[in-house]
């Protein structure tokens, strides 16, 4: 954080309402690019946003470093925008009579076709979270039809070697991803709803 970000976060700590401004006004483009990488509609990313600057609100006077204002900020609006996206699942129009058909297990299709929606949504989302380069070369690995190496290397300026290694090192982000983690914290509230 530049001297002035500094000075911005411990005049935000005074609760000066020039230094409020001041901060919405840089911080403010931060938290509109996640929430535009997280394609959310404009009335949820102004939620995100208010959510944001009231949480800061609430914690500002335990600001400890004010280097780590961009990072906190970053996160918790990240965080917000997951939410509202797990909220906008959670509600799903379907007529119960036309999908009643149950699998093998004796359970309802939909469950399953949700389950897989789900899981869809949260791999896009950890993709989100990975930079465009690796984006490029996951959604390069797996292209119907497949894409030869020797072309990834040239398109990615990758040598063919360091493709297999790359992809799983890609892999293991995605494995660890914020969105996989807050899918499986969500797992078990949902299990607890289902009983």
């Amino acid at each position: 954080m530049s001297p002035s970000e500094t000075g911005i976060a411990e005049l935000a700590t005074k609760d000066e309402e020039e230094a409020w401004e001041q901060l919405v006004g840089r911080f403010q483009p931060l938290i509109d690019s996640i929430a535009r990488r997280h394609r959310l509609a404009p009335s949820d990313a102004q939620d995100v946003s208010q959510y944001v600057w009231m949480q800061l609100l609430g914690h500002v006077n335990r600001l400890r470093e004010p280097r780590a204002l961009p990072g906190w900020i970053a996160t918790t609006t990240k965080h917000r925008c997951y939410e509202i996206l797990r909220g906008h699942k959670r509600f799903v129009s379907a007529d119960p009579i036309l999908m009643s058909t149950t699998n093998s297990d004796g359970h309802f299709a939909i469950d399953d076709e949700l389950l897989r929606a789900e899981q869809r949504s949260v791999v896009r989302q950890g993709l989100a979270e990975l930079r465009e380069d690796q984006q490029e070369l996951l959604l390069l690995l797996v292209a119907d039809p497949p894409v030869p190496y020797c072309e990834i290397s040239r398109r990615m300026q990758l040598p063919i070697g360091s493709i297999g290694p790359t992809r799983a090192r890609l892999l293991n982000k995605l494995k660890d991803s914020v969105a996989k983690r807050l899918f499986i914290e969500d797992q078990p509230s949902k299990a607890s709803a289902a009983a």
